[in-house]
C-alpha cells in the first residue's frame, strides 16, 4: 500500500453542539471514485486532508488559488495517477465549527462560482461527459439561481465554455420552484445531459 492513496472513515465532532457523527462513503460512491476520480466534484466522499495518507512527492501540493475546492482538486489530481485503499474503521476525529474556512465558503457564490471556473479551466470540460460531474454543475447553478451569462458576470470575468451556456439554457426553461424538487431536478438534469453529451469535447 506504500504507493496507494489511503483514507479512512472518520468521526465529525461538532464543537458548537457537542455532538458526533460517524462518516464513511457508501460502496456506490467508492465504486464511482475508483472508476472516475472527477466524480469527487459531485460529492467529496473522502473527507478532510486529516483522514488521508499518501507518499509525498514532487509537485504534490495543494493549489493556493482554491479554498472551497482545494481538497477535491488535490484528491482528483492524486487519484488520476494512483489507486486508493479505504479503511472502513473510523481512525480520525475531526473538529467541526462555524469558524472554519469551509463553513464560510459553503453556499457563498462569490467563492464557489470563481473557484469552479478556475477548476474547469485547469481540468477541462471533458469531465462533464460523466453524468455525476454534469449533475454537480447543474446543482451548482440551480442552487445559486444561475440561468444566464449575466448571472455569472456578478462573480467572474471571462468567457465560459459552450457546455456551461447549454446548462444555463436548459435551467431557464423551468421555474425555480420545480427545480428545487429533487426528483424533478434530477430527471431534467438527465434529459439535459443526454442532449449535450455528444457535444462535450
Amino acid at each position: 500500500n506504500q504507493d496507494k492513496f489511503i483514507f479512512s472513515a472518520y468521526i465529525n465532532n461538532f464543537l458548537d453542539k457537542q455532538e458526533t457523527e460517524s462518516v464513511k462513503p457508501s460502496g456506490f460512491r467508492l465504486r464511482l471514485l475508483r472508476k472516475n476520480p472527477d466524480t469527487l466534484l459531485a460529492k467529496n466522499c473522502i473527507g478532510p486532508p486529516s483522514v488521508v495518507l499518501y507518499k509525498a512527492g514532487e509537485n504534490e501540493i495543494f493549489d493556493k488559488n482554491l479554498k472551497w475546492l482545494v481538497d477535491i482538486e488535490f484528491y482528483i489530481r492524486k487519484l488520476k495517477n494512483k489507486e486508493f485503499a479505504f479503511n472502513h474503521k473510523p481512525l480520525i476525529n475531526v473538529g467541526m465549527s462555524k469558524e472554519q474556512v469551509t463553513s464560510f465558503c459553503h453556499t457563498n457564490p462569490s467563492v464557489e462560482i470563481p473557484e469552479h471556473q478556475y477548476f474547469l479551466k485547469k481540468n477541462g470540460v471533458i469531465s462533464l461527459k460523466n453524468i455525476w460531474v454534469y449533475d454537480a454543475w447543474w446543482r451548482l447553478f440551480r442552487n445559486f439561481n444561475i440561468r444566464q451569462p449575466k448571472d455569472l458576470e456578478k462573480y467572474t470575468d471571462g468567457d465560459w465554455p459552450p457546455i456551461i451556456n447549454q446548462i444555463m439554457k436548459h435551467l431557464r426553461c423551468w421555474p425555480q420552484w420545480l427545480l428545487r424538487i429533487g426528483v424533478f431536478s434530477k430527471f431534467l438534469m438527465s434529459l439535459s445531459f443526454l442532449k449535450v453529451k455528444k457535444k462535450i469535447k
